[in-house]
């Protein structure tokens, strides 16, 4: 039903990573910073990942690349709610 990558095992937050993907990089930079503050706001944990091969597509923006690690590591029901707060604020439009 679902890939094998940790975003692909919820259909909504896979829609939220699929929108952060797509967004410009003005959006992706806000996205980013919500992530990360609601992250530390739910005492999430995460490391900034290590600079070397970039190879997922949010590896080359450092607050993106920690943004989806504190994504990654939050637990099945904070990742559906970030998830939907990300497809509410892009719906709306919240970042214009």
């Amino acid at each position: 039903m679902f890939g094998n990558r940790w975003y692909d095992q919820h259909p909504k937050v896979s829609l939220a990573v699929g929108c952060i993907e797509k967004a410009d990089d003005s959006l992706r930079k806000k996205l980013a910073r919500i992530i990360i503050k609601y992250a530390l706001k739910s005492r999430i944990s995460a490391k900034r990942p290590t600079v070397g091969l970039f190879r997922r597509w949010y590896d080359k923006d450092k607050d993106l690349s920690l943004a989806m690690e504190y994504f990654k590591n939050a637990n099945e029901q904070q990742r559906i709610l970030i998830a939907e707060y990300i497809i509410v604020y892009i719906r709306e439009g919240s970042f214009n």
